[in-house]
């Protein structure tokens, strides 16, 4: 992304994590705490790679963020899509909270005044070589 132009900010809870950006990605604009304490600016795009699932409250997180994200801005998340028969060949708790399918994510970006404009299904490889569903979504605030 930065090699595009873009200027990239996060935010993390790991200390470690953040400490692995920094000399790994050169990354040096990361805040430590939860994503309701993180407030740099207004931007044009906000990324949730395998995010999603980990937070307790997801639609008052998402919402939070959607006020940070510029009209017409873009949300991109990738979540596991899990159907009942891989969440019992992969069971998630504890580390996933939530499980999102495309239903819900519609539900949940039109309640924040975003829409869907492009869903995208793939996997993701689990133990044994085995894949694990996923979906990334393009969310854009209206």
């Amino acid at each position: 992304a930065r090699e595009d132009g873009w200027e990239i900010y996060g935010t993390e809870l790991s200390l470690q994590c953040i400490r692995i950006a920094k000399e790994e990605y050169q990354i040096d604009t990361i805040h430590f705490g939860p994503i309701r304490t993180f407030s740099f600016q207004r931007f044009d795009a906000i990324v949730l790679w395998n995010v999603l699932e980990h937070l307790y409250h997801p639609f008052d997180e998402v919402s939070y963020l959607t006020n940070l994200l510029k009209m017409r801005g873009t949300f991109l998340l990738k979540v596991p899509n899990h159907t009942a028969e891989t969440l019992q060949k992969f069971p998630m708790l504890p580390e996933h909270v939530y499980n999102f399918n495309p239903t819900s994510l519609k539900y949940l970006f039109n309640r924040l005044g975003c829409k869907i404009v492009e869903e995208i299904d793939g996997f993701d490889d689990g133990e044994l070589n085995d894949k694990i569903p996923t979906l990334v979504v393009v969310a854009i605030k209206k």
